[in-house]
Order: structure tokens, then sequence, then C-alpha cells
């Protein structure tokens, strides 16, 4: 198997040309989505996917679709709430200070605090799914690979 990966601006293609040359692979990665801060990936097809190949590759699917909306809606809180904070601290606690738009490391810490406090259940949650998509996906991948070693050995 050669393994070639291709830059093109801010996309990375990964591109697997197997020893049969009939099954090609392609894997892309673009640029970070500007809210979740995630790189989406398409994921590459077989011409001639098993089964299990095609449970596999549609279970990463789900995992990454899952993953990428915890955490747009998680940054999208994040952001707002913290814009809220910082909006109604300067006018609370600096009203005659127009300029000011920024406050200290210690009051942001006051925020951050409760946010995290605030979003700790989500969290927990979020990580137990998490842990299960990956075990499923960890399980599939063991036994493709079993299956295209069984395969090949024919």
């Amino acid at each position: 198997e050669i393994i070639m990966i291709l830059r093109c601006g801010r996309v990375q293609m990964t591109r697997h040309l197997h020893r049969d040359s009939k099954t090609v692979c392609d894997e892309m990665i673009g640029p970070p989505d500007p809210v979740s801060n995630l790189r989406p990936i398409r994921f590459g097809r077989k011409h001639n996917e098993t089964k299990n190949e095609v449970r596999l590759r549609l279970l990463r699917q789900e995992a990454q679709t899952f993953n990428q909306n915890f955490w747009k809606t998680h940054n999208q809180l994040f952001k707002d709430g913290r814009q809220s904070f910082i909006k109604d601290l300067l006018e609370k606690k600096y009203p005659n200070e127009k300029d000011k738009k920024t406050l200290s490391s210690d009051e942001m810490s006051v925020f951050y605090k409760q946010f995290m406090n605030d979003q700790w259940r989500n969290h927990l949650s979020y990580n137990v799914e998490w842990q299960k998509k990956n075990f499923k996906i960890i399980y599939l991948t063991g036994l493709v690979y079993l299956q295209n070693i069984f395969r090949s050995s024919r």
C-alpha cells in the first residue's frame, strides 16, 4: 500500500493506492470550522467495500457529526456567555470608563468557572457518548483488519 498526502491550499488529501490498483480511497481534511474549531473530514470509500468497512465508514461519519455538533453548540454558548458577561460587568463595575473593553484575568476567571460548572453535565454525557462511539470504531477497525488479513491470505 502506498500512501500519498497531497496539500492544496488549506485542504489536505490522503490517497491510499492499494496493491490491486483497483482500490483507490481518498480522504480529504478541510480547514477548521470557525465555530467548532474542528477540521471536517470527507471519508474515502473503497470501490469494493465489505459490509463491515461500510459500517466502519458510516460510524466514523456519525462520530464526526456528533463531535462537530457538540463543539459547535458548546463554543457558541461559550462565546455568547463570555460577551454577555464582559458587557454586564463593564456596565456594573466600570460605568464611568466608556473606553474600557476588556476585563482582568481574575475577573474573567469568575465567568470561566461558572461556565464550566454549568456545562459539567453536558460534558459528562458528551464524554460517555464519545467513548462509546470510539470503542465501536476501534472494535470495527480490528474486525476489518482481521478480515483483510484473512482475505489477502487466500
